[in-house]
């Protein structure tokens, strides 16, 4: 194994998968946090201009530090399948429950589908 593919631990403990997949959730409601505050500030004459978009924007830079805990411990594919998929959920909610917004049958699906495709990489992931 190169030098490259070897996993640090930190503190003498490696990050098992089920923690890896915890810590991205954990990175996307941040993000999740960070996208509320962006639409807040999208729905005003000068979005650039407001205290929101600067809260959205460092909400988003912090999430770096979860990624730099999480990436040496799993594959990008799958941490980026975990990530894009939780995103898009927690987006919907958001919208849903935040926004108004409704969500189609076939969204419904897709978020069933998404749900799934977490739980499985959680199982086998390496």
């Amino acid at each position: 194994m190169g030098a490259s593919d070897q996993k640090p631990e930190r503190g003498g403990r490696r990050m098992t998968p089920t923690q890896c997949v915890a810590v991205t959730l954990l990175i996307s409601l941040v993000c999740i946090v960070g996208d509320y505050f962006l639409k807040k500030a999208s729905q005003t004459e000068h979005p650039f201009q407001t205290y929101k978009f600067a809260v959205g924007t460092v909400v988003f830079a912090l999430s770096a530090v979860g990624w730099v805990i999480v990436l040496p411990y799993m594959k990008l594919g799958a941490i980026g399948v975990v990530y894009g998929v939780s995103t898009v959920l927690f987006m919907a909610l958001l919208g849903w429950l935040v926004f108004g917004e409704r969500l189609r049958w076939q969204e419904g699906v897709g978020v069933v589908l998404g749900v799934t495709s977490i739980v499985l990489l959680a199982r086998f992931a390496d």
